[in-house]
């Protein structure tokens, strides 16, 4: 039971900080600002002019996983 309910919690806070990040992504590409990643071990700026192929990137990560799931 209680590795069942990590799961759903990891699963809660997995969408949760999903959703920060696209939020996130969507405040610096209206008001220009770049947004501060973490990558590879290091700390990157990315101007808001390359975040759209940064969000269809993670858009196509997401229904990959999905698909893995649902077999």
């Amino acid at each position: 039971m209680k590795k069942q309910n990590a799961r759903s919690l990891t699963g809660l806070i997995d969408a949760a900080f999903q959703s920060v990040a696209e939020k996130v992504i969507e405040d610096a590409m209206r008001t220009g600002t770049p947004v501060i990643l973490w990558e590879k071990g290091q700390v990157k700026k990315v101007p808001p002019d390359e975040l759209e192929p940064l969000i269809k990137r993670r858009s196509r990560k997401k229904t990959k996983s999905r698909k893995r799931g649902k077999k």
